[in-house]
């Protein structure tokens, strides 16, 4: 049962993080939110965030006699590494943004 709760665990966070990259390709260009929601949300981000949501938290249901506290930690790891991946992506438009204004100066 373990085993399958690991499993159940790592589609949930490979779901998650494929969430966090459809974001990131359909907002290139674009500042993207840390909280609240994407609007409009791009095509398959909402379900396959859903779906990792589930299955990440599910799968203490799975394990609670072993490991149980470990899918809120890997949860909360997601969250953190989503968030620092959005940081990132909105630091490099503004270092874009700001080295595009000045290189358009005479």
């Amino acid at each position: 049962m373990v085993l399958l709760a690991w499993a159940v665990a790592i589609a949930g966070l490979g779901l998650l993080f494929t969430s966090v990259r459809i974001a990131l390709r359909a907002r290139q260009h674009e500042h993207i939110p840390l909280t609240g929601r994407l609007d409009p949300m791009p095509p398959h981000a909402e379900w396959t965030y859903t779906a990792g949501l589930l299955l990440t938290m599910s799968s203490g249901l799975l394990n609670s006699r072993d490991v149980a506290p470990w899918n809120i930690v890997l949860f909360f790891a997601a969250v953190i590494a989503a968030a620092l991946g959005f940081s990132l992506h909105n630091r490099r438009i503004d270092r874009l943004n700001a080295t595009g204004s000045e290189g358009d100066e005479p």
